[in-house]
């Protein structure tokens, strides 16, 4: 990445809390604009609300990302396709980031956003953290997951 590239990168944050024993199928990958897209895609919108959508009616998306529904079982026209809220999803966490001046620089970030609400992670279930860059520098709409089991620590 060039210095000019790092400072234009974008970062997102977001996370997905699975119960202890829960199978974990994230779906990682994001809705994207004037693309075409089969019956059974699945897909979480450019910035993640909480849920995931899945093709009922195939075709090509819109220019603009519709408003997607937050009722599963809803469903939301987006150009030629019909997407069906499914179920729970990823969810977008505060992420204030300074980005590098220079290449191979550090990114600074302001971690008082970085938390997850209280009560939504129990002893021994799994949370995902999904880190991606924006979609205006070259390499956007990645998406790298992590995943973190929560145990007891003594203090």
């Amino acid at each position: 990445m060039s210095t000019g590239e790092a400072s234009q990168v974008g970062l997102g944050l977001a996370y997905q809390v699975f119960a202890a024993g829960a199978v974990m199928n994230p779906v990682k990958l994001r809705w994207k604009a004037s693309t075409a897209y089969l019956a059974g895609d699945q897909r979480v919108p450019t910035t993640p609300n909480g849920y995931y959508y899945q093709v009922t009616v195939a075709g090509t998306s819109g220019a603009s990302a519709p408003t997607w529904p937050t009722t599963i079982g809803n469903t939301v026209s987006d150009g030629g396709v019909t997407w069906r809220c499914q179920g729970a999803g990823l969810k977008g966490l505060t992420l204030n980031l300074a980005a590098p001046s220079a290449a191979l620089a550090r990114f600074e970030v302001d971690s008082s956003g970085l938390q997850i609400p209280s009560g939504e992670v129990a002893l021994d279930g799994r949370v995902l953290l999904g880190l991606w860059r924006s979609a205006s520098d070259a390499h956007g709409g990645d998406l790298l997951v992590n995943e973190m089991l929560i145990q007891p620590v003594e203090v």
